[in-house]
């Protein structure tokens, strides 16, 4: 089967078409959408479409009669004037996104009509182009008793030129009536929706790219990059691949030797120093094994690094044996870093007081004074505390369910950086979820210090593949507090690092407190 869908796709591909993903489950279209409306109130459904598009008009035509249907362009709006309320039955309004009707104009007298839906229409392409931000909808609709109910365009095969490709969003008035769908799959496709076509905090004003393939002799690039200022110089410890994924997956002996820790240093006006070969002055007992990904964090006057450490269950690694996943396992690891003599010393395994998993990443661990707290979970949030450093036993101090707004039943949200220092009473931190292909969307929250809990959530993400550069695979690793400004480290696409630098008041605009 995987085999007929793979030459689907390339036939799909030589013909000139892309494949958009359909989201979970079949949204319904626009005309079943509109006459479910009609059917929940007690009389005739009354459309004001304040749309140009052809398809949008023809759809409503063949739905409804023309006397239950007044259309007005977005560009003659300001000349209109909107048509009575009807007695009885129920009012919905479509409003198509252009340039001329933004939240900040004509768009809030529009949407605070007596309506009992509303439906957004915009071509995608308005939305990479960043002409239309569904955060900014999201919000203004919020404030005016709407919540988003589900995306209702029907799923398709698109020609290249799908910029030009519409969405229509749903939302209702809050209360009773609100359907399981807007709870269930429906939550699902307008999360996805919110996360693709809204303008990430992050964006390439902020960024740049400091490494690529082949960047200081590593074949397969250097990524990853953990990041802490010591002895006033920001540090960094990232991942250096000597071959590319193929050719480790060929040979287990290549994937477990391929990957070097560096050690660099990194200067806004000097740049990014070349880096040097990090030795294991004390490594795990293990016959196979490679880790990466690090981030670090300081504790009692050391730096360390928590990272992954991958080992082959059932023995060493023979060569020109292909890797076989199944049998890998993934650990979270501390380890002691030096970057003066550029070694790394395996401490141990973190003992939990909780069951884990074969393949285990992304815990997140962030200090306080002299207390040494673990993130193992980012929904439900469940943080753990040292309680035993020569054992490194963590117990659990708090687990409890937090609904962010990006919260999204059957999606999972991970942890992404070491939390920062935010101010004296929170601590910054990022997580993310991944969509198919390897799509990573990051957002970031602050955890109050005194109550260990997540208090406030960014509302629109921080950033996400293709935001805010040209990769389809970026990684948010970790976070360094300045006075004015929190600067980000990337990995890109796998093979190379970048940076980005936000002024904090950009991120206070658009923190919103959690429901307690």
């Amino acid at each position: 089967m995987s085999t007929l869908r793979s030459l689907a796709r390339r036939i799909l591909r030589q013909a000139g078409y892309m494949i958009l993903r359909p989201p979970l489950g079949v949204p319904e279209g626009l005309p079943s959408y509109l006459r479910r409306l009609e059917q929940a109130g007690s009389g005739p459904l009354h459309v004001t479409c304040v749309d140009d598009d052809t398809s949008i008009q023809s759809q409503l035509l063949r739905t409804l009669p023309p006397a239950q249907v007044w259309f007005c362009s977005p560009l003659e709006l300001h000349r209109e004037s909107l048509p009575t309320a009807p007695h009885g039955g129920r009012r919905a309004l479509i409003l198509g996104l252009f340039p001329a009707i933004s939240p900040e104009t004509a768009a809030d007298d529009l949407i605070g009509g007596d309506w009992d839906a509303l439906l957004l229409r915009a071509q995608l392409g308005s939305f990479w182009r960043h002409e239309a931000d569904l955060a900014s909808w999201i919000e203004r609709l919020d404030r005016h008793g709407f919540e988003l109910e589900d995306v209702i365009s029907p799923p398709s095969l698109s020609p290249v030129q799908s910029p030009a490709d519409s969405i229509v969003i749903a939302a209702r008035r809050r209360g009773p009536h609100q359907s399981e769908t807007s709870a269930g799959v429906g939550r699902e496709r307008i999360m996805e929706a919110a996360t693709f076509l809204s303008t990430p905090v992050i964006d390439s004003v902020f960024a740049r790219t400091l490494t690529g393939r082949r960047s200081f002799g590593f074949s397969a690039g250097i990524f990853n990059p953990g990041a802490i200022i010591e002895d006033g110089n920001l540090r960094l410890l990232a991942r250096g691949e000597t071959t590319f994924w193929r050719q480790q997956q060929a040979d287990e002996t290549t994937y477990f030797s391929a990957v070097q820790p560096c050690n660099l240093s990194w200067d806004p006006v000097a740049g990014l120093s070349s880096p040097r070969s990090c030795t294991w002055s004390q490594a795990p007992t293990l016959p196979s094994w490679r880790a990466e990904d690090f981030r670090l964090f300081r504790y009692r006057a050391e730096t360390f690094t928590n990272h992954s450490l991958i080992s082959r269950a059932g023995g060493a690694a023979v060569p020109g044996r292909s890797v076989e996943v199944e049998k890998l396992r993934c650990r979270v690891a501390l380890s002691r870093v030096d970057f003066r003599s550029s070694q790394l010393a395996f401490a141990g395994f973190p003992e939990l007081d909780i069951p884990h998993c074969a393949i285990e990443k992304n815990w997140a661990v962030l200090t306080w004074d002299d207390r040494l707290f673990l993130a193992y979970a980012a929904e439900p949030f469940h943080l753990l505390e040292l309680a035993d450093w020569k054992r490194l036993r963590f117990r659990t101090v708090t687990r409890s369910a937090i609904r962010f707004p990006f919260s999204c039943p059957g999606q999972v949200l991970r942890n992404s950086i070491n939390p920062v220092d935010y101010d004296e009473d929170h601590w910054l931190h990022v997580v993310h979820r991944v969509y198919p292909g390897k799509q990573y969307c990051f957002w970031a929250i602050l955890i109050n210090k005194a109550r260990l809990q997540p208090a406030y959530a960014l509302s629109r993400p921080l950033a996400r593949g293709g935001q805010p550069f040209p990769a389809s695979v970026l990684y948010l690793c970790s976070a360094i507090a300045n006075p004015d400004s929190i600067r980000f480290f990337f990995g890109v696409n796998d093979a190379g690092l970048g940076t980005a630098e936000v002024p904090r008041r950009k991120l206070d605009e658009q923190w919103r407190r959690l429901p307690a």
